[in-house]
């Protein structure tokens, strides 16, 4: 076997570094553009859990069935990571964790950025669980009603993909799919780093998920649309061939049932005059008897 050669290359721990296309681009100095995928430029990127995944699927034939998910937060007893088979309960994770402390408030499935609020621990752990995070509530600052956007350009300065965050939560509270679309909406890596510094405290991370959760669905809806509208387009296609069709038959039908009536109309013409003309050679024939027998009495 040919050996391996790699580099180990320490970079800085600067929040979102780990995400694909800003750790290509601290690395490689490759930037990733926009609606492309790393593999165009070469690049595959894996994190440990997948390495392991496929060390374990090759060499033991063993399928993803677990993965390594942090229990951690001040609202857990006893943080720590452990290996939790796909599938469990939240609540089975944190009741081996030592269960939740009396101030616990919120529990997060994710990081504290990146991670959403799950409103039950009965859900499963899927395989994209690597976190769970409990909160107390003296760190839920979130206020129920946000302020105004006062237009300060801080979620500007922070965001890694370079785009506008602002602009992006106007149109995405006014629903315009298209400006959305033309803004990048998915280049955000929905790293929440513009809602942390947001002074007016919007949650924008949830704007933009939301909007990519209706520009989906949209693209589903139409593509069902014409799909069934193929369908219908093909099923009109059908009944005009089969109309088309009994169409022929009844013309060809009608042909022969003409050709028919002609041969017999001329048959009974025919007839009718051969018949006539035998009534005539009888009569002519009884008439010459008569005559005949007449000459003979005249005799």
């Amino acid at each position: 076997m040919a050996p391996i050669f790699f580099d180990i290359k320490v970079i800085p721990t600067l929040y979102p570094s780990g995400g694909e296309k800003q750790l290509i681009k601290i690395i490689t100095g490759n930037e990733v553009p926009a609606g492309h995928y790393p593999a165009e430029l070469g690049v595959l990127c894996h994190n440990v859990a997948t390495a392991y995944a496929i060390h374990r699927a090759i060499y033991f034939a063993e399928p993803l069935i677990s993965r390594i998910a942090t229990i951690t937060g001040h609202g857990i007893v006893q943080p720590q990571n452990i290996e939790v088979l796909i599938g469990t309960p939240m609540q089975a994770c944190i009741q081996h964790c030592g269960g939740y402390t009396d101030d616990s408030d919120e529990l997060i499935m994710g990081g504290p950025m990146m991670g959403f609020s799950v409103e039950t621990d009965t859900i499963p752990v899927v395989k994209a669980t690597n976190c769970l995070l409990v909160t107390i509530k003296e760190e839920n600052t979130q206020n129920p009603q946000h302020l105004p956007c006062i237009r300060c350009g801080k979620c500007v300065d922070v965001c890694p993909a370079r785009l506008l965050p602002q602009q992006l939560y106007w149109y995405a509270s006014s629903r315009n799919t298209d400006r959305l679309i033309e803004h990048n909406l998915f280049d955000c890596i929905e790293c929440g780093c513009c809602a942390y510094v947001c002074p007016s405290d919007i949650p924008l991370v949830q704007y933009y998920r939301y909007a990519k959760t209706s520009i989906w669905q949209q693209e589903r809806e139409r593509k069902a649309s014409d799909i069934a509208r193929q369908r219908h387009e093909a099923h009109q296609q059908r009944i005009e061939e089969q109309k088309r069709v009994r169409e022929e038959k009844l013309r060809k039908k009608r042909e022969l049932l003409k050709n028919k009536s002609n041969d017999k109309s001329d048959d009974s013409k025919g007839a009718k005059q051969a018949a006539i003309a035998e009534a005539i050679a009888r009569a002519q024939a009884k008439k010459a008897e008569r005559l005949k027998e007449t000459n003979k009495e005249s005799d």
